[in-house]
This record gives C-alpha cells, sequence and structure tokens, in this order.
C-alpha cells in the first residue's frame, strides 16, 4: 500500500555548486541530471485551497504528475510532514483542461531546473529558481535529520 505522507525540509542555499561538491564527496548518487521542470498550482475563484494550506499542483518534467498536498506540520529540525497524493498523468494538456472544467484555474506558474542526488535513504533534490537556489531533503524525518548535520 502507497504511503501518502511526505517528510521534507527545504532550505534556501546561495550556493549550489558548493553543495553539489559536498554531495558528491560525501558519496552521493546522481539519480538524474539537471532538468527543466513547469509547476502550475491551481485554485478555485475563492482561493480556498490556498486559504486553506492546500496545494492542487500539476509539473511536467521527465513525466507529467498532478499532485495533492494538506497539512504542513513543522517537526524536529525543521522537518515538514503532511499528506501528499500524487498520480502520474499521461497529457499534461489533458489534465488542465479538466482542471479547468472542475473550477480550477492557474493562481501560480514556476518553473526552474532541477537536479536530483540521493544518499542515506533520502532524496536530495537541487532547485534552480529564478529568485533563489533551494535544496529540498525528502525522506524519513530521522534520516533526513541525520543527512542534514553529516
Amino acid at each position: 500500500m502507497a504511503s501518502y505522507k511526505e517528510d521534507e525540509l527545504k532550505l534556501y542555499v546561495p550556493d549550489l555548486i558548493a553543495v553539489r561538491e559536498r554531495l558528491e564527496h560525501s558519496g552521493a548518487v546522481l539519480a538524474r541530471a539537471r532538468i527543466p521542470e513547469r509547476n502550475v498550482r491551481y485554485d478555485d475563484a475563492e482561493g480556498s485551497l490556498s486559504a486553506q494550506g492546500k496545494v492542487l499542483r500539476l509539473r511536467q518534467d521527465v513525466a507529467v504528475r498532478l499532485t495533492y498536498k494538506e497539512g504542513d506540520t513543522a517537526g524536529e529540525g525543521g522537518v515538514l510532514s503532511r499528506f501528499e497524493a500524487e498520480v502520474e498523468v499521461d497529457d499534461f494538456d489533458a489534465m488542465q483542461m479538466i482542471l479547468s472544467k472542475l473550477g480550477y484555474h492557474p493562481y501560480m506558474i514556476y518553473e526552474k531546473f532541477r537536479t536530483t542526488y540521493e544518499c542515506d535513504e533520502c532524496e536530495i533534490l537541487l532547485d534552480e529558481m529564478p529568485y533563489g537556489n533551494f535544496v529540498e531533503i525528502e525522506g524519513e524525518s530521522e534520516a533526513i535529520r541525520h543527512l542534514r548535520h553529516r
């Protein structure tokens, strides 16, 4: 049975090159080279999803995925835990049309480049965005905390 729990730590990091070098020096494995990613977040006319801290996102990179998230809970060491369900779809434009017909409209669109590493049962995502660089560490809470201080 699939787990619908996501644990992650997000960090603003001005120098991704230094992070990449540290990851590679520590034995992290490059899981996916730098790729472009398009993200569209949706809400209804009242903005009720955002007001409740819920996320409905359509993402396109090497695949197209529709994601629903809710319930950010800050844990020890800044690790966020929340419900996340994600499904792969095969047509970005058709999924946009379905969401529109259901009453959802794009309210935030952002693009980035993402490089993915794996280390100590965690996925480390290096994100290059127009307004800054970020590192996301996803995995079990304890593994994330351990990796962060490694």
